[in-house]
């Protein structure tokens, strides 16, 4: 699994977090095994608050073009999460982070995030108008992992670094909202 740094805030987290963790384990504290189980002990990585979430479901790719046009109407990036059936961490990223992130917002300040089977065989509309596979679509961006997400423009260029793998270690929301604002300052400064 690729670790992305995508902001030195981020960075110095990680590594404030390691460091912490890293005295607490020396020092044979208690509560070691505390922060311990609550990052990996809870669904492999659920972060505990998040458990259960129910919201909008994050919407399929159907029409890429279409998207395409309401996202350059917009000036705002299409979040694009590739995901696979039954997969766990897929499922974390989805219910926890994307359904939120829907959720949470109005509906003009909402992102256009559309997920995507890297592995499927339902027919889609391509950025070109033709009929595609999902699976077509991953490798357009050469997805080979799930889940990954990315953030691309009207024109389907790739605007940040793609987030690859599931939430192990409480980070996650901080890259999305990371590679989430760094693609709206893109698109924004491109209109």
């Amino acid at each position: 699994m690729k670790t992305l740094t995508t902001s030195p805030v981020l960075r110095a987290v990680n590594k404030s977090f390691s460091q912490r963790l890293r005295r607490l384990l020396h020092a044979g504290c208690a509560a070691a095994v505390c922060a311990l189980a609550l990052l990996f002990g809870a669904g492999m990585g659920t972060p505990v608050h998040a458990a259960g979430v129910s919201g909008p479901a994050v919407p399929l790719l159907s029409d890429w073009q279409r998207d395409a046009r309401q996202a350059q109407a917009e000036h705002k990036p299409l979040i694009l999460f590739f995901s696979l059936p039954g997969c766990s961490f897929c499922h974390v990223v989805r219910n926890n982070y994307l359904q939120s992130m829907l959720r949470e917002k109005s509906a003009s300040a909402q992102p256009i995030i559309r997920e995507i089977d890297m592995t499927g065989t339902r027919r889609v509309t391509g950025l070109d108008g033709k009929p595609t596979a999902e699976r077509e679509v991953a490798k357009t961006f050469a997805i080979r992992a799930a889940p990954t997400v990315i953030m691309i423009d009207a024109s389907g260029k790739v605007l940040t670094a793609p987030i690859i793998g599931g939430d192990v270690a409480g980070f996650y929301g901080g890259y999305l909202d990371a590679a989430v604002t760094e693609a709206e300052k893109k698109v924004s400064t491109a209109k």
